[in-house]
């Protein structure tokens, strides 16, 4: 970036105006730019709206889409919109998470909106992606209203009253360009990760199975219990729990993660020590992906005893093999549970060790898994790259379309 752009930057965060720029209601921007209510630069076509049940819908299924304000909600028969729309939600906690998520969608074609979001077409000044990306992210909390715990509502009215900066049009679309280029690689990196979890979900249904063999193997399978291939992991009770840090299993085979604190009623059970290399199951959530190693970040941390743990045994079985062989969704639908005195589905300790599990020889085992543990870094390789170009992307909204770098500048 070039030297008198940062100072620039710099002079606007300190309050003051650059040569070339103006104080307005929405801060410092530059002199050209005009500051419209919403209302005044786009319009507001809340008629077009179709409100369809759920039931209905299922009576009128067809080719074209049926938004909600966030994502298609179902496929339908007919449309009331057709051309283009940018959706922004009327009601729901979404306003809260306005970093995070994105308030606003372009759609085109043909298609209908339900209720529960603003339909917003252009006007002639304001082309209407850039009504999309001033409110993708924008904090809109001093003109909500609140209904009832949780729930917020974006009326049309307020919608109507809020400032929004305006460029020329030729400025917006030149903006526009920019950032959609940032949106087409978000699209196809999302697309690609995908494509990548998809193809590790077969894989796991093929060489977990046996119905693919890995070049080289063709020993037949033997099965056993999971008692047969475990020892029992630490019981190195805990009596003052805040002497060490906490750890819940994440859901969907998410791994780890720390607990910042913990519920009284859950503090007053027994907690344990874990050790590295142990299998962690949650009890009452393994049926939903809790399941988990204890990797050298987590050594000597503790989780209460509802949450079971093993040591495998390494001479017949390698211990990311059983982890992704005990995280297969087909495999997790085919057990039991029993319901606790809550009603909640949970794992017996005792049925979970009596799971019958079909092993093939120790090095196809650790062949196996280590071509799904390639396709995991894949996984979350993707996922990182994908995060930083958002946060790129991010950074360049804040300086584009509030006009502190100039487009041909940047």
């Amino acid at each position: 970036m070039r030297k008198d752009i940062r100072e620039r930057i710099d002079r606007i965060k300190r309050g003051e105006v650059p040569e070339g720029y103006k104080k307005t209601r929405l801060g410092i921007i530059p002199e050209s730019w005009e500051v419209k209510r919403v209302k005044e630069s786009v319009r507001i076509r809340n008629n077009l709206r179709t409100p369809i049940s759920k039931e209905v819908r299922e009576t009128i299924k067809g080719e074209y889409p049926y938004y909600g304000p966030t994502q298609i909600q179902d496929y339908i028969n007919s449309y009331t919109i057709e051309g283009a729309s940018v959706l922004i939600g009327e009601d729901g906690d979404h306003f809260l998470k306005y970093r995070d998520k994105e308030m606003t969608m372009y759609v085109d074609g043909k298609y209908s909106v339900n209720n529960h979001a603003h339909v917003i077409q252009e006007r002639g000044d304001c082309d209407i992606k850039w009504f999309m990306y001033i409110f993708q992210h924008r904090n809109l909390f001093n003109s909500i209203t609140r209904q009832g715990a949780g729930r917020y509502k974006l009326t049309k009215d307020s919608l109507e009253k809020i400032y929004m900066c305006v460029p020329d049009r030729k400025e917006q679309e030149r903006i526009i360009e920019i950032l959609e280029k940032y949106d087409l690689i978000i699209d196809l990196m999302k697309k690609k990760s995908k494509y990548v979890i998809k193809a590790k979900k077969w894989l796991m249904q093929n060489l977990l199975t046996g119905k693919r063999r890995l070049a080289g193997f063709h020993s037949l399978w033997e099965k056993v219990l999971i008692k047969d291939i475990v020892l029992e992991g630490s019981k190195e009770k805990v009596d003052d729990i805040k002497a060490y840090k906490k750890i819940k299993i994440k859901l969907n085979f998410g791994g780890i993660e720390f607990l910042n604190t913990c519920r009284k009623m859950a503090d007053t059970r027994p907690f344990y020590v874990r050790k590295k290399g142990e299998i962690i199951v949650g009890k009452q959530n393994y049926f939903h992906g809790s399941i988990a190693i204890v990797d050298e970040e987590f050594d000597g941390t503790i989780c209460s005893n509802a949450i079971m743990s093993f040591l495998v045994k390494e001479n017949c079985c390698d211990k990311y093999f059983l982890l992704y062989y005990l995280s297969q969704t087909d495999y997790i639908n085919k057990k039991s549970f029993f319901a606790n005195g809550t009603g909640q589905k949970e794992l017996s300790e005792n049925d979970f060790l009596n799971f019958d599990i079909r092993l093939p020889e120790l090095e196809e085992q650790k062949a196996i898994a280590q071509v799904l543990a390639t396709a995991d870094r894949e996984i979350e390789l993707l996922k990182k790259q994908l995060e930083q170009i958002k946060r790129e992307k991010k950074a360049m909204m804040q300086l584009l379309l509030t006009g502190i770098v100039r487009v041909d500048e940047k």
